[in-house]
């Protein structure tokens, strides 16, 4: 718990000056997070002894960091996911060495994380981007927290426990009800 809470009060003041910055720096931040995610996501898959391409995936994290931020071309965009996909399972077939689970959860791992959380960018160049952009945050936060304070209270059935040991049925649940319950309470709070 403690952890959780120094974690907090580090990274809070970090998103709220990258988000409030915007542009270039939204974009570092994001690539930042993009490839933080990869290495929490490979490490994940090594625990239930997937061996993704890792560089593969990182390389094509910065490369779509780069073009998303630069070009914000859907079709360079992707180029580089369908490169992803075919360098993978070139790789794979000279090497083999990570399988065809490796080469899949690598081209997952790109889709999964760089990809989605891009969508910020793209949230902060809306009409209304700068309020917006903080609804992913704070919809992660309340999913956090209910899922934490539920699960370890009343959490008796395993989620995942070759990926994530302490994670319960019960708190997944609790985290998707509510945080759906408070988003749409920050919704009304907020217009």
């Amino acid at each position: 718990m403690l952890l959780r809470i120094i974690s907090a009060l580090i990274g809070a003041p970090i998103v709220l000056f990258f988000l409030s910055l915007g542009g270039y720096y939204l974009d570092f931040f994001i690539l930042l997070l993009s490839l933080i995610g990869l290495f929490e996501f490979y490490k994940a898959m090594k625990n239930i002894e997937v061996a993704a391409i890792s560089a593969i995936g990182f390389i094509a994290a910065i490369m779509y960091s780069f073009v998303n931020a630069f070009y914000s071309s859907i079709d360079l965009i992707g180029l580089i996911l369908a490169s992803v996909i075919v360098i993978a399972f070139a790789y794979e077939f000279i090497r083999l060495k990570h399988g065809l689970y490796g080469v899949i959860m690598t081209i997952f791992g790109v889709l999964y994380i760089p990809f989605l959380i891009s969508h910020i960018v793209y949230i902060d160049k809306l009409i209304y981007g700068r309020a917006l952009v903080w609804l992913p945050f704070l919809t992660a936060w309340y999913t956090d927290s209910f899922a934490y304070f539920v699960g370890s209270r009343f959490g008796k059935r395993k989620l995942c426990p070759n990926v994530s040991p302490k994670k319960t049925v019960e708190g997944a649940v609790a985290g998707l009800v509510g945080s759906s319950l408070l988003s749409i309470l920050t919704g009304v709070v907020f217009n």
